[in-house]
């Protein structure tokens, strides 16, 4: 009694470049959307992301499930791209991105000092701004070398 064994021929040389160009391609791809979309550690996001898509024969970087099937995107039989993955985990995760939202210290604060010498010099913006934030009103005419002092 013989026992064959058989053993999966080695793939070729060129097989093998052709599967790390296209993971090479996939990574930067999924990292320029991470920087487009605000990622704050691009780098670390990618592998993770990378671990959640697939590249299809015209080269497109799809989503899948944690079983390999291609998710579903927005419209009819639309297959989820790489974008909307980011987006959706941006979404689920905000901390791990730049928030589109002012920055909280510059909120309500104007474009330039109103008290200011120069072109940006407004009484009219000065009175408003004493009316609506008078704490504001103060440390800007304070950057501006005034001391409003009736505050």
């Amino acid at each position: 009694m013989t026992t064959e064994t058989t053993t999966a021929a080695a793939p070729a040389a060129s097989e093998i470049d052709y599967k790390h160009a296209v993971e090479a391609m996939k990574a930067r791809a999924i990292r320029a959307e991470l920087e487009r979309q605000g990622a704050k550690d691009p780098e670390s996001l990618e592998a993770l992301i990378a671990k959640q898509t697939t590249v299809n024969e015209r080269g497109e970087i799809l989503a899948v499930t944690g079983h390999g099937a291609i998710r579903v995107g927005n419209g009819p039989d639309y297959n989820m791209g790489c974008a909307e993955l980011i987006a959706e985990f941006a979404k689920e995760r905000p901390g791990l991105f730049v928030s589109k939202a002012e920055p909280a210290e510059t909120k309500g604060r104007p474009q330039r000092n109103p008290f200011q010498a120069g072109p940006g010099f407004s009484m009219t913006e000065q009175m408003v701004l004493i009316k609506s934030n008078p704490k504001l009103a103060e440390q800007l005419a304070f950057e501006a070398g005034l001391n409003l002092g009736v505050l």
